[in-house]
């Protein structure tokens, strides 16, 4: 498919410039070089690295299943509308989430798993089109007032980040999806503006634009929310008559079915 990026330029930076941590570093740990964050190795015939229980919460909290908020995260991710930008000052949110998102949106087996810090040449790196991987900009100089945390492997490396959301918002290439993860908030950048989703979609519309189906045949990408939209539909009506708790089984295999779709998905791209 056509697109814009450089791949070949990336996956060299990727595999010749990043330094890969060695085996046993986990979760939201720095590399001595101080420029990758490592997942978690993933255990074969186990849901990858985050516990189930994640995945679960992100379904069915109020402010992402109930909103349809998590629904308009992974369909802008698949439609790849623009970039998605997730925001947070809290490091492990933005790593599970990322992960999560990856994990359950491209369900392949996989060896190893980890995220580049990108530095300020390498932005153009953020606009790659799923499922490429991608890495967290690091743009905070040392000392600065405006790191919104910090993450230490050892006394000799540490990294600092830059959460300021005007600056992230400049940042963020027209179209981008903005995931506010602390405020559970979302919006759109559209020609300049910082719009809620509603407003987005007005202003879509009067502008007789449409960013559905960029990347991927519109047949599968209708069959894909079909199903997710079902499943939906299955576990809230489950959750609402039964009153009682899920037990960790059902909740494995809800997460099962979810990823299992995405599965359907690509397969058929491939057919």
């Amino acid at each position: 498919r056509d697109t814009s990026f450089p791949f070949g330029p990336y996956l060299h930076y990727i595999t010749f410039t990043v330094p890969k941590p060695g085996r046993g570093y986990i979760v939201n740990a720095a590399s001595p070089e101080g420029s990758t964050i490592r997942f978690k190795n993933k255990s074969k015939h186990k849901l990858p690295s985050i516990q189930v229980e994640f995945y679960w919460d992100v379904f069915t909290k109020k402010e992402f299943a109930q909103s349809d908020n998590f629904n308009t995260i992974l369909y802008w991710f698949m439609c790849q509308v623009g970039s998605t930008v997730l925001i947070s000052s809290s490091p492990n949110k933005l790593i599970k989430m990322a992960e999560v998102l990856r994990t359950i949106i491209f369900p392949f087996e996989y060896d190893d798993s980890y995220m580049p810090l990108l530095s300020e040449q390498n932005f153009e790196y953020l606009t790659a089109p799923f499922p490429v991987l991608i890495g967290i900009v690091n743009t905070a100089e040392e000392g600065s007032r405006n790191s919104s945390f910090t993450t230490t492997h050892s006394s000799r490396s540490e990294i600092r980040y830059n959460h300021l959301y005007h600056e992230i918002e400049n940042m963020a290439s027209d179209k981008s999806l903005l995931v506010y993860l602390d405020e559970k908030q979302l919006r759109v950048k559209f020609e300049e503006e910082i719009l809620t989703l509603n407003d987005f979609k007005e202003k879509v519309d009067d502008n007789g634009k449409s960013f559905s189906g960029k990347y991927f045949p519109t047949k599968n990408m209708k069959e894909l929310k079909k199903n997710l939209q079902k499943l939906m539909k299955e576990l809230q009506k489950k959750l609402l008559t039964h009153h009682k708790i899920i037990t960790m089984q059902e909740k494995e295999e809800f997460v099962g079915k979810v990823r299992e779709q995405f599965l359907h998905f690509f397969v058929g791209l491939f057919k």
